[in-house]
């Protein structure tokens, strides 16, 4: 008898362990899942960003609001299928909706991250794009030898190989995409050659000659490049300079105002500078909302 109990107790003790094993696995593949279906959240962000397909669901566009730089491309109905696909995943998985009715479980969330990544390695940015972006740039100017050298020559370079790839009509695939995100990434490498607040003559610090310098520019006695613009903490290319930067300026010289706050220019910039580099392993399709100045409005 006493066998029989210490054999039945060691099942019961067994069944436990296997109860156990059983709750730790499926917790287990819950929080996958969970990590899954964020991380598929994320490209759909990505996508949006970036082309303008997909949704933000937790931060929605405000009514009458100006739409982003958004990339045109040149077939997007696929991509928008799958993106929405995901969002109907997601949104039934975690805001309860009734958008989606397949399964949902590990493996079915991995296989739509999978065909949403493949839908961003495939999308194609239309030419008028490099365009574009080839018309800002050429705006930039060097006066002065404000930046590096090297730094500009890079910048030449990578403008000069874009215009020979806008020559040939007959390329319409991903080689324009590597032409506008190369562009790009050294058109935010000048965007953030300054770190200095308000240094706009380039003298590493800032102080009464900044503001002189804007006066001369109000005047169209100096240029301003977009590093200038950057450390000004202008937005957008649509704000233009106005006489408050040189009085401010001026305000904060005398120690009559305080430091303005640098989150969202250069020092914001700085922080996912990678990001933007298509060379990258941290690079993203939609690092252009990164770049204020290009991203804020359509300049064409």
């Amino acid at each position: 008898m006493k066998k029989l109990k210490r054999l039945i107790s060691l099942l019961l003790a067994l069944v436990l362990v296997c109860l156990s094993a059983v709750t730790a696995f499926a917790e287990d593949t819950d929080d996958e899942l969970e990590q899954k279906l964020w991380e598929l959240y994320n490209l759909n962000l990505e996508m949006f960003y970036a082309f303008g397909i997909g949704q933000d669901y937790y931060n929605p566009p405000i009514p009458g609001a100006e739409d982003p730089n958004w990339l045109e491309t040149v077939d997007s109905e696929s991509a928008e299928e799958t993106c929405w696909e995901a969002l109907c995943m997601y949104l039934t998985y975690e805001e309860g909706k009734t958008l989606y009715d397949g399964e949902i479980n590990l493996e079915t969330a991995t296989l739509l991250c999978d065909k949403m990544r493949e839908e961003l390695r495939n999308i194609v940015i239309d030419r008028v794009e490099v365009e574009e972006l080839v018309a800002i740039c050429e705006k930039e100017n060097n006066d002065n030898g404000y930046y590096d050298e090297e730094l500009w020559n890079d910048f030449q370079s990578e403008l000069a190989q874009a215009k020979e790839l806008l020559a040939d009509e007959s390329i319409v695939d991903r080689r324009v995409n590597t032409a506008f995100y190369e562009l790009m990434y050294q058109y935010n490498l000048l965007c953030t050659y300054n770190t200095v607040r308000h240094d706009v003559n380039n003298d590493g610090k800032m102080t009464i000659m900044d503001a002189t310098y804007i006066q001369r520019f109000l005047v169209q006695l100096e240029t301003m490049n977009t590093s200038q613009l950057y450390i000004l903490g202008i937005l957008y290319k649509h704000n233009s300079v106005s006489i408050h930067e040189a009085t401010w300026i001026q305000r904060y010289c005398a120690k009559l105002a305080d430091p303005l706050d640098t989150y969202f220019y250069v020092d914001r910039f700085l922080n996912v500078l990678d990001k933007t580099n298509p060379n990258s392993q941290t690079f993203s399709s939609d690092s252009i909302k990164y770049n204020i100045i290009y991203y804020g409005v359509k300049m064409f």
